[in-house]
């Protein structure tokens, strides 16, 4: 093996670490999809990683073209310096992934709390009365991050059920009871 190929190993194999968390898949899926469709086995990957299969100057090319790797990246001396691209964003970090978790999770739950107090009308007083109880039990600020949507979407359904017990007051049809 020639130290060019050697410094194209290491220099892939720190490229994938830095933009897709190590997760050679997700590599190979993102460059099978700027390949036109051509498919990048993660076996290979492994393999050139490895040294078990040749890295040679057209393989170097395409899975920087394919990469969104600079031109020629693979070729340099990088050590000391964090992988570069050609502005393409990484797919996964771990940060990013957690992100988008934990926005995915406030999401159902704030749906879920709507639902239910849709459902059951009158109960967003109680649900309101019930989070800051728990705020105050736990040291949390009503306003924060999750609470505070969902603090936000009870008071919308208390608005809502006001503004319609007060349309039903006008008509003469009296207003709900609560539960």
């Amino acid at each position: 093996m020639t130290e060019l190929e050697r410094r194209r190993r290491t220099n892939l194999d720190k490229w994938i670490k830095d933009h897709y968390a190590g997760n050679q898949r997700s590599f190979c899926a993102q460059a099978e999809k700027n390949g036109k469709g051509k498919p990048m086995n993660p076996s290979y990957v492994s393999g050139v990683i490895s040294g078990a299969r040749p890295f040679a100057e057209k393989a170097a090319r395409e899975m920087e073209r394919n990469g969104h790797i600079d031109p020629l990246w693979l070729d340099g001396d990088h050590s000391g310096e964090g992988a570069q691209t050609n502005g393409a964003v990484p797919l996964y970090t771990p940060q990013r992934r957690a992100s988008d978790d934990v926005t995915a999770v406030h999401i159902a739950v704030e749906s879920l709390v709507l639902a239910l107090l849709r459902k059951v009308p009158g109960s967003a007083e109680a649900f309101v009365a019930d989070l800051e109880a728990m705020c105050d039990e736990r040291h949390f600020g009503k306003d924060h991050a999750l609470l505070g949507r969902l603090f936000g979407s009870a008071r919308q359904v208390q608005r809502i059920e006001a503004e319609a017990d007060r349309v039903q007051r006008r008509a003469g049809l009296g207003g709900r009871t609560k539960p």
